[in-house]
């Protein structure tokens, strides 16, 4: 069938190509997200799977700007300009360059640590059959002050100045930190931790290769690229 999806960075247009569409549409509002997108299509197809991953900031890599400029005549000028700008971001690796992902960095930098020790953090993502998961979250994890300080950090007033655009929660009703709350609650009791992509980029800063995302995982490689 054909497939249309929000753009964002590009994590869940290039996973989508995994189901084998006959097409992916991707839309955006801003220039900045189809600029991302546009350099992951160009790498997928130039490079191969240890390449992307080294080019987008998984692994190291010390030649991104080099591997830049073999991509850039894949994107089209307005994209070509974004990123012509932004030499330091290519440098650092593009999973790591975006606001949200900033806010992400002070929340492990500054918020976590107030909550719950390193111990406790690092015993978070261990795996576990999903009861085990559960009792651990209510037991170990949520803490008065987890929820008090999780409230406040993910709130609209406190997101929408450092972390998301305040237009993202227009049609939120109530608090956001409330309901941001929830939702994390469920992932951390009721999907797998271990090979949650974006619950170890959150703690530690990275994927590991137990969890990488759908679109970055080597057995999904060929497909997409090829697509």
């Amino acid at each position: 069938g054909r497939l249309m999806s929000i753009a964002s960075a590009g994590d869940n247009v290039l996973a989508l190509l995994t189901l084998d569409p006959s097409q992916v549409v991707a839309v955006d509002l801003s220039g900045a997200q189809i600029a991302c997108l546009e350099l992951r299509l160009a790498a997928f197809r130039r490079f191969e799977h240890a390449q992307v991953l080294a080019f987008l900031g998984v692994t190291p890599d010390a030649g991104r700007r080099a591997s830049y400029r073999l991509l850039r005549g894949d994107l089209s000028a307005t994209s070509q300009a974004f990123w012509d700008g932004r030499a330091e971001d290519l440098a650092s690796g593009i999973v790591h360059a975006g606001r949200f992902e900033h806010y992400f960095r002070l929340f492990r930098r500054w918020v976590l640590p107030c909550i719950h020790g390193r111990a406790t953090v690092s015993a978070l993502r261990e795996a576990r059959p999903l009861e085990a998961q559960r009792a651990f979250y209510r037991e170990r994890w949520d803490t008065v002050r987890w929820r008090l300080l999780f409230r406040v950090f993910f709130s609209r007033a406190v997101m929408g100045r450092m972390g998301r655009d305040p237009a993202f929660f227009s049609h939120v009703e109530g608090a956001v930190g409330a309901r941001i709350l929830e939702r994390t609650r469920y992932a951390l009791s009721e999907l797998p931790v271990a090979s949650n992509p974006y619950l170890a980029c959150i703690l530690t800063g990275g994927f590991p290769p137990e969890a990488l995302p759908r679109y970055l995982r080597p057995e999904h490689f060929s497909a997409i690229s090829e697509r």
